[in-house]
């Protein structure tokens, strides 16, 4: 009875741990989201669909990569040697799927196999939507709205799985023990 204690009490505080990083992870992300300027946030809302200036600034900041006081230009010029940005400017809208191969770029999550191949925008957007992250029935090339974006970001954070803690090799330590009974 007291072994059959131990492993619900185990398997307790093994969720507990989980369930702490998640939160903890919940939390960094909301600071970072929160951090940016008021200003800025507001300016990216007021406008209809998102630019790929707002776009660069929003990942740029999340990533730590950039102070919340830059400006949409500078994000974007970070970010102006990618390839689906090749001959465009900060203040085109952006498109379902070039947001998506940003969201891909910037954030921690499990890529698909086919996006890790190609790194094409296309496959970016078709796993996001399998994760169940993009809501959407809008083709690749529609201009994503200023409201979705900001979902799609703070949804993500959400979705995001905590890095698992290596496992203990058994065999390591059967060896341990007979090289410790040789001795």
């Amino acid at each position: 009875m007291r072994l059959v204690f131990y492993k619900y009490f185990e398997i307790g505080v093994f969720m507990s741990k989980k369930l702490l990083l998640g939160v903890s992870f919940l939390l960094v992300m909301a600071f970072a989201v929160s951090a940016q300027s008021a200003q800025r946030i507001d300016e990216i809302l007021k406008t209809e669909n998102l630019s790929k200036g707002q776009a660069c600034y929003l990942f740029a900041v999340i990533s730590g990569e950039m102070d919340d006081n830059a400006s949409f230009d500078q994000a974007f010029n970070k970010y102006k040697d990618l390839k689906i940005f090749k001959g465009d400017s900060a203040n085109e809208a952006i498109r379902l799927d070039e947001f998506a191969d940003l969201v891909m770029r910037n954030m921690e999550i499990k890529k698909s196999f086919w996006y890790m191949l190609t790194k094409s925008p296309y496959y970016a957007l078709r796993h996001l939507k399998r994760m169940d992250i993009i809501h959407t029935n809008q083709p690749a090339s529609s201009e994503i709205k200023s409201e979705k974006a900001l979902n799609i970001v703070s949804r993500l954070a959400a979705k995001v799985k905590t890095k698992k803690q290596p496992k203990e090799d058994s065999n390591k330590n059967d060896t341990d023990e007979k090289n410790k009974g040789a001795k």
